[in-house]
């Protein structure tokens, strides 16, 4: 039984140590997508958790810069996620103010 106990604990922190900016968001389903100045404003239902949104970042929108050949295909995923309601995740970094999505998966 202690042996379960143990598995369990290291279950749980490596769940919580991955639980940082960069690395994979749980999936969420896409809420809406706001196009602003050549960015995509994605939002997901409930919100990103804190624990994944890099600290020098205080807004809520995860954004996708349009003008970059990367931008367009995190905006093209996106929109098919969106349009077929199917869960995402992303990993971030902050660009300024907002979160950038550096990574989306379905």
């Amino acid at each position: 039984m202690n042996r379960w106990i143990v598995i369990a604990l290291f279950t749980a922190i490596s769940f919580v140590a991955s639980a940082q900016p960069g690395h994979w968001t749980p999936y969420q389903t896409i809420q809406s997508i706001i196009i602003e100045n050549g960015i995509a404003l994605i939002v997901v239902k409930g919100g990103v958790p804190t624990e994944y949104i890099p600290t020098a970042c205080n807004q809520a929108f995860n954004q996708a810069n349009l003008s970059t050949e990367h931008g367009k295909a995190i905006y093209s995923l996106a929109l098919a996620a969106r349009m077929s309601d199917t869960p995402i995740s992303m990993a971030l970094e902050c660009s300024g103010t907002r979160p950038s999505i550096k990574l989306i998966r379905l």
